[in-house]
């Protein structure tokens, strides 16, 4: 059975156990797809942890940085 990214963080959100901040923002981003699997670039730009989502597409990032220099 395939692993799905954010589920065991947000279990151990909800038992009350600590989080790093990476696996908050994996909890995060596991409510927010719906509790479905993650793992592709959601592109929600309006999403304040959107700047540390870990599966942004690095050519999107350097496409940007492209344009803007």
């Amino acid at each position: 059975m395939k692993r799905i990214i954010g589920q065991i963080d947000h279990k151990k959100f909800k038992k009350g156990l600590p989080l790093t901040h990476k696996e908050s923002i994996l909890a995060h981003c596991y409510v927010c797809n719906g509790f479905e699997a993650g793992g592709d670039d959601c592109g929600c730009d309006d999403c304040c942890l959107y700047q540390f989502f870990p599966y942004k597409k690095r050519r999107r990032l350097r496409q940007n940085a492209k344009d803007e220099g």
